[in-house]
């Protein structure tokens, strides 16, 4: 599985915090980007 970098609103951007914790982030990313987009 690959992990795209996405700019968030929150400032985070980059690998960084998928790799701290890649399961939650991917979910909330998902999550975030179906109701964004």
């Amino acid at each position: 599985m690959k992990i795209i970098s996405v700019p968030q609103a929150d400032g985070s951007a980059g690998n960084a915090p998928y790799s701290d914790h890649p399961l939650p982030m991917s979910k909330m990313l998902r999550r975030k980007k179906a109701k964004t987009f």
